[in-house]
């Protein structure tokens, strides 16, 4: 399964932006040298005219700067390792019980009513939604057995809906 980044998207703006600034700037300055028969009270206007319109796109460039300074691929869903939970009534649906990878993405739904999944040890809790895909993700540092339970009055044997998975760090 392909995830199309955060990142990917930031940049695809990033070049619309500097396309548009860099577009107007040189048809700024192809009317200030090629374009003798123009009044030059109109290019003064034009010049105004291009400064409040430029003026945003730089000011929203600068906003941006310290993402393109500091970008990292943190939020990156290649580095994870997904893992998906299904809630259902009385029991969870999860395909991997034990993993080698301490970035981990999961993936929460439920298929009935809204279970919590909680996981007391990395102090996680979100609830699973029914046709509703949450998600969070964890870097584990300890390696070992992890239990989980659901959280939520969810029916009659909710109590009996305990789980546990492994984490292997290499």
């Amino acid at each position: 399964m392909y995830y199309i980044s955060f990142l990917f998207f930031l940049n695809f703006y990033i070049y619309i932006c500097l396309f548009i600034f860099l577009f107007i700037f040189f048809l700024l300055l192809f009317i200030y040298f090629y374009a003798k028969n123009i009044n030059f009270n109109l290019l003064f206007f034009s010049f105004l005219e291009f400064l409040w319109t430029l003026l945003p796109v730089f000011l929203i460039f600068c906003l941006l700067l310290p993402l393109f300074i500091f970008k990292t691929n943190y939020f990156d869903v290649f580095l994870f390792y997904p893992f998906y939970f299904t809630a259902s009534q009385w029991y969870w649906t999860y395909y991997v019980w034990e993993f080698n990878y301490p970035y981990v993405l999961f993936f929460l739904t439920s298929t009935d009513v809204i279970h919590g999944f909680s996981i007391p040890l990395i102090s996680a809790k979100i609830d699973c939604i029914p046709s509703v895909l949450n998600n969070f993700y964890h870097f584990f540092l300890i390696e070992g057995a992890y239990y989980g339970f659901c959280t939520e009055l969810c029916g009659v044997n909710h109590s009996l809906m305990p789980f546990y998975f492994f984490v292997n760090i290499i």
